[in-house]
C-alpha cells in the first residue's frame, strides 16, 4: 500500500469513526439514550424519532395515532388537563404501529395519565401486524435493541449532516438547549381547500351493491382490536385511554356509498365502539354526528383531515366529556349516524359546489 493510499484509508477511517461517534454520542432519534442537556434537538421525523421520544422523554400523558392528531397542541391539551404530554403521531399509522408505541412507552416505565388516540375507520379492518412499509423504509433498526444492526443509524451521512452537526453547530453559537415543541413536532399545517374540485362535477354515484361485513373480517377487526387497543389497557388500568372517532366529512361518506364500502365499514365501527366502551379504562368519544361539522366542507383539506382549528376544538369537547359514548349508547348512535349519511343527498352536494 503505497503512501498516498494509505493517507486515505486512514483519514476515511478517521471519518467514518468520528460520524459513527457524533451519531452515538448526539443520538439525534433517541435509540441510545435521552437528549443531552446543552443540545438542542431538530424534532422532525415521526417513524425514526417516536421510539426514542415514548422511552427516553419525561412525561405523563400521550397524543398519538395517525395524521388525524399531528394538527392537535399538546400545550392546548396541557392547559386542560393539567398535564406534560409528549405527540407521536405516526402518519398513516397502522394499529399495529401505534399500539407497539404505546407498549414501548409503558415497558420503559413509564405510566401516562392519559393516551389521546384517534380511532381511524380505515384501519380497523386490518393484520393485527401490519405496518405502513409503503411510505418509505421503514427503521426497524431503531425499533429494537440488537446494537449490531444499526449500521443505517450510525452510518448514516444524512443523520450527521441534517441533525448531528447543526446540533454542534447551535451549542458552539451560543444556543440554548432542548427539543422542537411538541406542538410542532409532527405538526401539519391543514388549511381548507375546494378538493371537491378535482371530480369535476362528477357525482357521488351509489354503488350497485354494498359489501358484506364478512367473517374474515370480523376476525380481522377483533386480532386487530385485542392485539393493539384492548389488551394494552387491560395490561395498564391504571392509564386512562382516550380514543375519538374523528368527524370525517360528508363527502368522505359519499366515497363510501359510491365503492361499495358503506354497510361494511359501518359495520366494523360498531363493533369496534361496542368493544371499546366496555373497558372500563377506555373513553371513547365520537363526532360522526357533529353534522355542524361534517357538512361544511370549508372547514376540511380533504375527505378526512379537519383544519387546526377544528382540532383545538375537539380538545375542548374532549376535555369536557362532550360526545363521549356510554356502551348502552352506542347502537342509537350508530342507527343515527347511519340513518344520516345513507340518506344524505349527495346529489345536492355537488349542486351547491358548483353554485360556489
Amino acid at each position: 500500500m503505497n503512501g498516498k493510499l494509505r493517507l486515505f484509508f486512514i483519514s476515511f477511517c478517521l471519518f467514518l469513526a468520528a460520524a459513527v461517534g457524533c451519531a452515538v454520542v448526539i443520538d439525534p432519534f433517541f435509540h441510545y439514550h435521552a437528549p443531552l442537556s446543552g443540545l438542542f434537538y431538530r424534532l422532525d421525523n415521526e417513524r425514526s424519532q417516536n421510539r426514542g421520544i415514548a422511552r427516553f422523554f419525561t412525561y405523563d400523558a400521550i397524543i398519538t395515532g395517525t395524521s388525524l392528531t399531528e394538527g392537535l397542541k399538546t400545550s392546548e391539551w396541557d392547559a386542560l388537563m393539567g398535564t406534560n404530554t409528549i405527540k407521536v403521531p405516526f402518519s398513516g399509522a397502522t394499529y399495529y404501529e401505534t399500539g407497539e408505541l404505546e407498549r414501548i412507552a409503558f415497558d420503559s416505565g413509564h405510566s401516562p395519565r392519559f393516551i389521546l388516540r384517534s380511532l381511524d375507520v380505515n384501519h380497523l379492518i386490518e393484520e393485527s401486524d401490519a405496518v405502513r412499509t409503503d411510505l418509505g423504509d421503514y427503521p426497524e433498526y431503531l425499533y429494537n435493541d440488537r446494537w449490531w444492526d444499526d449500521a443505517p443509524y450510525v452510518c448514516n451521512i444524512d443523520v450527521l449532516a441534517d441533525y448531528c452537526l447543526p446540533a454542534i453547530g447551535r451549542r458552539i453559537s451560543g444556543h440554548k438547549g432542548g427539543h422542537t415543541s411538541f406542538d410542532r413536532y409532527a405538526w401539519s399545517t391543514y388549511q381548507p381547500t375546494d378538493f371537491l374540485q378535482e371530480r369535476g362535477g362528477k357525482p357521488f354515484d351509489r354503488a350497485a351493491r354494498q359489501n358484506d361485513f364478512t367473517q374474515e373480517d370480523a376476525q380481522l377487526l377483533e386480532e386487530n382490536l385485542e392485539r393493539n387497543i384492548l389488551s394494552i389497557a387491560r395490561e395498564h388500568p391504571e392509564t386512562t385511554f382516550i380514543f375519538f372517532l374523528p368527524p370525517y366529512n360528508v363527502a368522505w361518506w359519499g366515497g363510501l356509498m359510491e365503492d361499495g364500502e358503506f354497510v361494511r365499514t359501518c359495520t366494523a365501527m360498531r363493533r369496534a365502539l361496542i368493544a371499546l366502551t366496555a373497558c372500563e379504562n377506555i373513553r371513547v368519544f365520537a363526532f360522526a354526528d357533529r353534522t355542524e361539522l361534517t357538512t361544511h366542507l370549508e372547514l376540511y383539506q380533504d375527505e378526512y383531515h379537519f383544519i387546526n382549528e377544528v382540532g383545538s376544538e375537539l380538545l375542548t369537547w374532549i376535555a369536557a366529556g362532550e360526545g363521549e359514548l356510554a356502551p348502552q349508547e352506542v347502537e342509537d348512535y350508530c342507527d343515527r349516524i347511519e340513518a344520516y349519511y345513507e340518506g344524505f343527498d349527495y346529489d345536492r352536494l355537488m349542486e351547491a359546489h358548483d353554485g360556489d
